[in-house]
């Protein structure tokens, strides 16, 4: 099961955006993977010559795996274990705030699964990005 879940949105003239596509298999155990070709669209944008690598990238990566985990926590006891790839992570230099990258991998990781969580996700009027424990 695959699936991308784009976040855009303005609240309080502060910008929203990412993208994160995840691929979901039942699993033997629950496992989260980010795939080697997750910025892969860097060098179809900027060239041979951009970077996929540094302390930015391994932040970005981060948040998407929180974003799987806190989505998966979300998934009722006793739920088939599944792996998790992410195979693709869209971020912006200008548009990107915390939680916005963890904010779409969780809403992507739900669509795959077609679950409709209990608590979701939401941005406060002042831009924060909360996630309900």
């Amino acid at each position: 099961m695959e699936a991308t879940f784009r976040l855009a949105r303005y609240v309080s003239g502060l910008g929203h955006w990412a993208e994160v596509t995840v691929h979901v298999t039942l699993a033997d155990q629950a496992e989260v993977v980010v795939g080697e070709e997750a910025f892969a669209w860097l060098y179809r944008v900027y060239g041979p010559d951009a970077t996929t690598q540094g302390p930015a990238f391994d932040e970005v990566k981060k948040e998407a795996v929180d974003g799987v985990r806190h989505a998966l926590q979300a998934l009722s006891a006793g739920a088939q274990p599944v792996r998790v790839l992410i195979t693709e992570i869209h971020d912006t230099p200008v548009d990107t705030n915390e939680g916005d990258v963890k904010f779409a991998a969780a809403h992507a990781v739900w669509q795959a699964l077609g679950h409709e969580p209990e608590h979701r996700p939401w941005i406060r009027e002042d831009g924060v990005v909360v996630f309900p424990e």
